[in-house]
């Protein structure tokens, strides 16, 4: 990258924005004058290297309210899960292509929400069967999964 700036260019300050952009992403700039022929390169000037950045470059990202991430190893593979959540600030037209480019109902989407759904219901059936069973209900007389039994003998040893 070369500095191809005139002496009426010279006074010119480029916004804090500007210069911050291009310190935060010079692995992107190094990364993209290592992809582009070098005799191109080297007539880049900074500005033209920092409008680059701004229309290709990686965006710093703010910590999010809500911030979960994870990985898992199912089926063979590992898998990885987030869940972001905090205050959008982006423009609207901008929530509308996305939405429009990656819409929530998907075949994805839906098989993953009923798992999770099933797996909560199973484990607030079997919550809620322990709970009847530690405080004695017994709503069908002489019916038992043996549940509550193979716990008490878990928490307190076999006898």
């Amino acid at each position: 990258m070369t500095d191809n700036t005139t002496s009426s260019d010279a006074g010119a300050n480029p916004s804090q924005e500007e210069e911050r952009s291009v310190g935060l992403d010079h692995h992107f700039v190094q990364r993209f004058t290592e992809q582009v022929p070098h005799h191109i390169a080297a007539t880049f000037t900074d500005e033209q290297m920092r409008g680059v950045v701004q229309a290709f470059g990686v965006r710093r990202w703010v910590k999010h309210k809500l911030d979960v991430r994870f990985t898992f190893r199912a089926l063979g593979r590992t898998w990885y899960v987030v869940m972001l959540g905090g205050v959008d600030r982006r423009p609207r037209d901008r929530n509308r292509l996305e939405g429009a480019a990656h819409p929530v109902v998907t075949a994805g989407n839906i098989i993953f929400l009923f798992l999770v759904s099933a797996i909560m219901a199973v484990l607030a059936l079997g919550l809620l069967y322990l709970l009847k069973s530690a405080v004695g209900l017994d709503l069908f007389p002489g019916a038992s999964l043996g549940l509550w039994s193979e716990v008490q003998t878990v928490v307190r040893g076999p006898k």
